[in-house]
Formats: C-alpha cells, sequence, structure tokens
C-alpha cells in the first residue's frame, strides 16, 4: 500500500463516528417511609419492587451516553427521569439510532407512592403498596392491587392488575390494548376503544366497565350493596356471577341478542323499534346489575 492510499484509509477511519457507548446505572439514596415517587422514561423498560429499606436503589443499563439521568431524593420525594439526548430532524428521521431506550430496575420503600410516565416501555411493578398512577402510550403495564388507589393507562399497551386481598379503588384504561384485573375487591372502573376487557372481581362495591368495539368479558362475586354497569356498542359483553346470586338485573340491546342463564328470557323493547329487554329479580334483590349494548350480544350466566 502506498502512502497515498494508507492517507486516504486513515482519514476514512477517522471520519466515522464512535458508537454512544452505555451508560451503567448503580446508585442508592436515602428517603422516607413512604415517599411520593416519580419515574420518567421514554423506552425500554422499568421495573418497580417494594422492599422494607428507607433507601431507592436504581440499577440498569441507558443505552446512549449522551441521555441524561436524573435522580434525586428527600425523606418526602424522589425523582427518577431519563432524558433522551436532543437530535436533529435527521436523526429523528432515521439517520440515527443511538437512542434505544433504558432498562431501569428500582426499589422502592413498599410504603411509597408511584407516579409513573413512559412511551414505548414497559412498566412492571411488585410489592408496592401506595397509591399508583401508571401511564404509557405503547408499553404494556402490570401491577398488584393493595388498599391505596390504582390508576392505570395506555394507548395500545396492555394493562394487567392483580388484587392482594385489598380493597383499592381502581381505575384501568386502553384504547387498543387488553385489559385484565382480578381479584379486585374495591370500586373498580375500566375502559376501552377497541381493546378487550376480561376481569375478575370479588365482592366489588361497584364494577363499571365499557368498551365501544372491544369485548367485555367478566365474573364476579355479588355483596349486598354490589353496583355492576357494564355497555358496550359492538363488542360483546359476558357476564358470569359467582352464587350466591341476589340481584335485581336489567338488560337493554338494540340489535344484539341476550342469553340468560337464569331462566327469564328477553323480550322485545318495542313491536314498532327493535331492540330487546330484560329485567328480573334473582334473590333477595339486594345488589344490581346493569348491561347495554347498541349491537353486540349480551350472555349472562351464573357459571
Amino acid at each position: 500500500m502506498n502512502a497515498k492510499h494508507l492517507t486516504l484509509v486513515l482519514i476514512a477511519a477517522f471520519a466515522v463516528p464512535a458508537a454512544n457507548a452505555a451508560q451503567t446505572i448503580d446508585r442508592t439514596l436515602k428517603t422516607g417511609a413512604n415517599p411520593a415517587v416519580e419515574i420518567s422514561n421514554v423506552a425500554g423498560a422499568v421495573t418497580i419492587t417494594g422492599w422494607d429499606r428507607q433507601e431507592v436503589k436504581v440499577t440498569g443499563v441507558i443505552d446512549n451516553d449522551k441521555d441524561e439521568f436524573e435522580f434525586s431524593a428527600d425523606d418526602k420525594r424522589v425523582v427518577i427521569k431519563v432524558r433522551p439526548e436532543r437530535r436533529t430532524r435527521h436523526e429523528h428521521d432515521g439517520g440515527d439510532s443511538r437512542h434505544n431506550g433504558a432498562r431501569l430496575d428500582i426499589k422502592v420503600p413498599s410504603a411509597a407512592s408511584l407516579d409513573v410516565e413512559v412511551v414505548s416501555a414497559d412498566t412492571k411493578v411488585d410489592g408496592v403498596r401506595g397509591s399508583q398512577r401508571l401511564e404509557s402510550v405503547s408499553g404494556d403495564i402490570g401491577t398488584a392491587a393493595f388498599d391505596e388507589e390504582l390508576e392505570l393507562t395506555s394507548i395500545s399497551g396492555d394493562v394487567d392488575v392483580r388484587g392482594q386481598n385489598g380493597r383499592a379503588d381502581v381505575r384501568l384504561a386502553s384504547v387498543s390494548g387488553a385489559v385484565t384485573a382480578r381479584g379486585l375487591k374495591g370500586e373498580v372502573e375500566a375502559k376501552s376503544v377497541s381493546g378487550d376487557l376480561n376481569l375478575d372481581v370479588d365482592g366489588a362495591a361497584r364494577l363499571r366497565l365499557s368498551a365501544v368495539s372491544g369485548d367485555i368479558t367478566a365474573a364476579a362475586r355479588l355483596a349486598d350493596a354490589t353496583r355492576v354497569e357494564m355497555e358496550s356498542v359492538s363488542g360483546s359483553v359476558k357476564l358470569g356471577l359467582k352464587q350466591p346470586v341476589n340481584a335485581e338485573i336489567e338488560i337493554e340491546s338494540f340489535s344484539g341478542n341476550i342469553d340468560n342463564c337464569f331462566g327469564p328470557k328477553s323480550e322485545r323493547a318495542s313491536k314498532y323499534a327493535p331492540g330487546r329487554e330484560l329485567r328480573f329479580t334473582q334473590g333477595s334483590g339486594s345488589a344490581r346489575v346493569n348491561i347495554s349494548t347498541l349491537s353486540g350480544t349480551i350472555s349472562l350466566c351464573d357459571r
């Protein structure tokens, strides 16, 4: 290789930008017994675990060393944020793929409250007993419900909640992702546009479920004062009531069928217009169940 060619090779080599190194995170800060914890991340994953220490520990990897990592704490408030590097229009249009996200494992006091906002990162929470507000655009959300209220919202990601024998009030919402909940005992509200709702509740004070085109499937044990409201536009609605069943039941559908395992049959709502309705009392009638749909099928059963 002559000197001219060697010079060109060296110039080309030094002209190639070095790949961004990843940031390795391993930090711990003192806090109080029940701090308010704020967490923000764009892509990747966030795993939050409750423990019995008055400390917050963050470990993980941030793919881009130009992303900013913020971590601060006092007795009442903890802030954990990953701010992506500012990029040019060319980089946003796909010319630069350096930013792949952050994967964070976070340990917080078990009594902490959570306020988490992510874009495409999955969020998983375990053993945190304080209130939780978890929001995502496309990432999945999974957590447990104890006694403090939960509010979980996702656009296209799935939402999953499991009850832990507490009576937390729970609000769940998704546009196209599926919503799954089981073992809940407090007031429960879940809504979706096109995603399916699948819930199992046990003595909830109130159950409000609504969907536009997604299907609704629920199993419920009714307490004496339980109020159940379920409505859909075009999706099917299925409700299984666990014995004993004591409820006043009202069901209406504009053009869908009504199937009832308890015996009474639905009737035409009007001789001049489509629509069917069903009203009856099962047992003492202490609880109330109202179900309505525009064109979806409604199924009510005791199994």
